[in-house]
């Protein structure tokens, strides 16, 4: 595969595919996760009834959902770090990194499953979300190389973000991080406060 922008092709896709690993175990959780303890176990309803709040609650859930996204992006990047794609000194800016995509990457996947509970809506929701993301956010080929209107619709995608720290991170090229930080501190506090809101609102009607 020919180099992209100087850097070789697959060093240029792998920090894509950690992300998208993160992506895939946090949505898991944030997802079906979610949908048993709301409707089947009532772990939630439980949890309300204490001296919990609801910000307490999905916080809570966002921090589990983090740990399990870095316990999958950093099995990935070990194999980086291991297979040489990557030199070992990524590992310091890629474990915290990992960690930071966890909430940016639940954006507003869990609250609208707290609000709608509904397990076919969640598979329509991962079919319809996932695959436009995976495929249009930079994972494979520079965002820019789509054309000024698919890259304004791939500016929406959370993991388009998160993609450019990660290659950032791991030295594959990419921006200064400091838009997709922004980027990503947008994404989590607005899916943050949805979540807690919705949840309220299901618990209180």
């Amino acid at each position: 595969m020919p180099a992209v922008d100087g850097v070789p092709y697959l060093r240029f896709v792998a920090p894509g595919l950690m992300v998208s690993s993160v992506m895939q175990s946090a949505t898991i959780e944030a997802t079906y996760g979610a949908f048993t303890k709301l409707e089947h176990q009532r772990v939630y309803a439980s949890m309300v009834l204490s001296p919990l709040t609801f910000g307490d609650v999905v916080l809570g859930e966002i921090l589990w959902a983090v740990t399990k996204g870095v316990l999958s992006g950093g099995t990935v990047l070990a194999l980086i770090v291991i297979l040489g794609v990557a030199p070992p000194a990524a590992l310091l800016p890629g474990i915290p990194a990992a960690a930071a995509r966890g909430p940016g990457l639940r954006h507003s996947r869990p609250d609208r499953d707290l609000a709608r509970a509904r397990l076919r809506f969640l598979q329509l929701l991962l079919h319809a979300r996932h695959l436009p993301m995976f495929l249009f956010s930079g994972i494979f080929f520079p965002v820019e190389r789509l054309g000024p209107g698919v890259a304004l619709i791939a500016g929406a995608f959370p993991l388009t973000h998160l993609v450019a720290l990660s290659r950032t991170s791991l030295g594959g090229g990419g921006p200064e991080p400091l838009a997709p930080l922004a980027g990503m501190a947008l994404f989590a506090a607005a899916a943050l406060a949805a979540a807690v809101g919705l949840l309220e609102r299901r618990f209180m009607r």
